[in-house]
């Protein structure tokens, strides 16, 4: 038998074995996995891109994200923005080292202005972040609703798939979708191969969760490990007869040697890796949140700054909370900085950890994860709006009520945890050799509309950012998506209100369905669902750069 000859029929067998006939849930689930490795020989060897993951992380109720991952004033040529106190990205301070407010502060990255959370990173954390990051920004719907944008963003389109279910129709994982923690009524997933959504609400054990009705016992483990044991013999026996120059075949033998491995450490115990996983993601994530040397966020450029005490009637500046009368501030006396120093977040790390092992070992196709709020901050007692050392409070989502610099210092703090996350997840992934398969989108309902000082801040449903953080692409950030000037309504000052974009299909301000056709260009799927309504803002070069078919994002002054 010719070499080539030999390879179809390793390959041609290999698919027939994975198959499997009337398997268990466990032995179908060892079988899924050992054929996923072999995918990806064939792939590697015949040069082909294997199919993506999806993960898409919801920062739920809405949160003010101009810190983070929605950009204002992204060019140099750019007017300058109508500044309002609760955009800022730093503090500003005297020269007693006392702050005296917030500014929008960025440096440039690439050509591109970014935001100033990123130069609180190392310059490779820095790299490593912003050369794999986008941002879709300056879209809306035109209406309020927490749950109405959250599902609309999710499935723009009634007549096509949801975001999660294109990939998920196109994947043949175990488990083509699976969503971490329950989203209710924020959420809408439709396949149109009517698969459904596998939907995890244990808070702490996901994956326990997830595995639960697969997960054999000690016996059944062995007896799967046994069972295949003589078709690793015959694989590595004919691998071994041919030609040791062949790419397929070195590759081949890598993965049957890993896909060994893994069957031996994992169909014992799936959670085996479960609490070192939290426990590592856990680290850093509070380490970030919790740091107290950050310039410009809790210190000045030499670290040494602290914020002085406020009293009651500065809610103006220092209010967090989600309605007037119950937001709260830093009592007299006491350190603002106090207010994260134990700062963490519900469910974040377990979201991360779920995220590596489904991808680690290819378990899963499309995930969709919580964010959580910030919680464990300093909380105001019961009989009055001012916080003490022994109360806590959660940062939620929907901050109608907090002010400049509750907003600039508490999502600072958040996001370097989210950040932090996200680097550690890129590392794991890379190790395995899934980041460049990888695409991470981040989203909420709406981003914040914010007013005059002291006025809150509501629902900012025509200003909606999307990031993607991926190894698919490289060369970044990029930014894409016009933005204008003049405040929207009900706002005070440039807060990223979504512009038209020249010679776009999409007349006024694109809706999510633009958002939507862009994520589909880095998906790797065989179609875009939405390109007869929206054209992608982005295309995926074959040196693994994006081009901007309408061009970089701009600011528009108004």
């Amino acid at each position: 038998m010719s070499s080539s000859q030999s390879r179809r029929a390793f390959l041609k067998n290999s698919g027939i074995v994975m198959a499997g006939v009337s398997l268990s849930p466990h032995q179908a689930l060892a079988n899924a996995l050992i054929k996923n490795l072999f995918r990806s020989a064939q792939a590697e060897a015949a040069d082909l891109v294997s199919p993506r993951y999806y993960v898409n992380i919801y920062f739920d109720n809405g949160p003010a994200r101009f810190t983070f991952d929605h950009w204002l004033r992204t060019n140099a040529n750019d007017p300058q923005l109508n500044f309002n106190p609760s955009t800022g990205t730093a503090f500003t301070y005297d020269g007693s080292r006392n702050v005296t407010g917030t500014e929008y502060r960025t440096f440039d990255y690439n050509g591109v202005l970014v935001p100033h959370i990123f130069q609180t990173f190392s310059p490779s954390e820095r790299q490593s972040f912003l050369d794999s990051f986008l941002v879709i920004r300056g879209y809306g719907s035109g209406m309020d609703g927490h749950d109405l944008n959250a599902a609309l963003q999710m499935h723009p389109l009634s007549s096509a798939p949801s975001l999660s279910a294109l990939l998920a129709d196109h994947s043949d994982r175990y488990f083509q979708a699976v969503q971490y923690r329950n989203r209710g009524a924020n959420s809408r997933f439709y396949s149109q191969k009517s698969l459904v959504m596998n939907k995890l609400t244990s808070p702490t054990q996901p994956l326990s969760e997830l595995l639960q009705a697969i997960k054999p016992s000690t016996d059944n483990a062995r007896a799967i490990r046994n069972a295949n044991q003589s078709l690793f013999s015959d694989v590595r026996a004919l691998l071994n007869s041919l030609p040791d120059d062949r790419k397929s075949v070195q590759i081949a033998r890598k993965n049957v040697n890993t896909t060994y491995q893994l069957l031996q450490s994992n169909l014992g115990d799936f959670s085996s890796q479960w609490s070192s996983l939290v426990a590592d993601y856990t680290a850093v994530i509070q380490a970030a949140m919790r740091s107290t040397s950050v310039p410009g966020i809790n210190g000045t450029l030499d670290g040494s700054q602290i914020l002085t005490s406020v009293s009651d009637g500065q809610r103006t500046k220092f209010g967090v909370g989600t309605s007037p009368g119950t937001d709260v501030i830093i009592g007299s006396g006491k350190n603002f900085l106090d207010v994260s120093r134990n700062m963490s977040s519900s469910s974040l790390a377990e979201s991360f950890a779920l995220a590596e092992y489904s991808i680690r070992n290819g378990l899963v196709g499309a995930l969709e994860l919580i964010a959580g709020p910030a919680t464990q901050l300093l909380q105001d007692p019961a009989t009055s709006n001012v916080a003490d050392a022994s109360n806590w409070f959660t940062m939620d989502g929907d901050m109608h009520m907090t002010q400049s610099y509750g907003m600039m210092y508490l999502t600072s703090q958040y996001y370097r945890g989210v950040i932090s996350a996200l680097l550690l997840l890129r590392t794991r992934l890379m190790a395995a050799g899934k980041w460049n398969q990888t695409v991470i989108q981040m989203y909420s309902e709406f981003d914040r509309t914010v007013g005059a000082p002291g006025a809150g801040s509501g629902h900012g449903f025509d200003q909606m950012v999307s990031s993607i953080f991926s190894g698919v692409f490289s060369g970044g950030p990029y930014v894409v998506g016009n933005t204008t000037t003049k405040a929207p309504k009900g706002g005070v000052g440039s807060q990223g209100l979504g512009a038209p974009i020249e010679n776009y299909p999409q007349k006024g301000i694109p809706s999510p369905l633009a958002m939507a056709s862009t994520l589909s260009a880095l998906m790797d799927v065989p179609e875009n669902p939405w390109k007869s309504f929206a054209l992608p803002l982005v295309n995926l070069q074959s040196d693994g750069t994006l081009s901007l078919p309408y061009g970089k994002g701009k600011l528009i002054a108004e």
